[in-house]
């Protein structure tokens, strides 16, 4: 089904999706009206409107579908404003580091983590009390997107030269170098025999030209003493799914 959605800028594009009784709703950050605007996924009816920063640029759902996070990029203090689905309602302003278009959400919903482009670092929120508890610098510049391991314990960052792993319980960080710029990172999950040990699998793909990554070496960490997380570390850890990560280069 085509939902009826307006032309507007790509750069002010975000579709988010996410349950809510009795249907589905495709959530779409109309740059045109600034706002965010709901969609029945089954009847394709435009439901409801929430009204979001002009210049917003990117909607990121809460894992339960209760809320909508919406990011504005700017400097020095980007702005993330958050909705409720539940109420179409604004429920709170946070501001976060400069340059901040992409954010990624903890498995369990009690952390966001903001992607701050300018400023080279990730912002910390607690969603339960809409507020940052840290600012975690990254190894390289120009961090792009980021994503949650399945168990929440460690922070993807995609930049310039690799991609960072945060500690997501002490917030101290390594470095997996990759050349070139990679973009983008996720995981996707794969399949395991009951009996066989949960745990996640790394892959990294970067762009052709580029040789295979040595082993991560440390990148500065929040907190002198932290110790940095090792990729043996990470491969061996038990997150409560499997899963594969991928990060893409041009």
């Amino acid at each position: 089904m085509a939902l009826p959605v307006p032309a507007r800028s790509a750069e002010q594009a975000g579709v988010g999706l996410v349950a809510a009784a009795p249907n589905p709703r495709a959530y779409v950050l109309d740059g045109n009206l600034s706002a965010v605007v709901a969609y029945d996924t089954v009847t394709g009816e435009r439901v409801a409107q929430i009204n979001v920063p002009s210049g917003s640029t990117r909607i990121v759902p809460s894992p339960d579908g209760s809320l909508l996070y919406a990011l504005k990029s700017f400097s020095p203090n980007s702005i993330v404003t958050v909705l409720s689905t539940t109420t179409n309602d604004t429920v709170a302003a946070i501001s976060v580091g400069s340059g901040s278009r992409t954010a990624a959400v903890s498995p369990d919903g009690s952390r966001l983590y903001a992607v701050n482009r300018s400023g080279q670092s990730v912002s910390v929120v607690d969603t339960a009390t809409n507020t940052v508890t840290a600012t975690v610098p990254v190894g390289g510049a120009e961090p792009q997107e980021a994503a949650v391991s399945p168990d929440g314990g460690q922070v993807y960052v995609a930049h310039t030269g690799g991609v960072t792993v945060i500690d997501a319980a002490t917030l101290s960080t390594s470095l997996i170098p990759i050349a070139g710029m990679p973009r983008d990172v996720a995981f996707s999950p794969t399949a395991a025999a009951p009996t066989s040990p949960m745990k996640s699998s790394l892959t990294i793909r970067a762009c052709p030209s580029s040789t295979p990554p040595p082993a991560p070496s440390p990148a500065p960490s929040r907190s002198a003493g932290a110790a940095s997380t090792s990729l043996s570390a990470l491969t061996e850890s038990a997150p409560t799914s499997p899963a594969t990560l991928t990060a893409r280069s041009p």
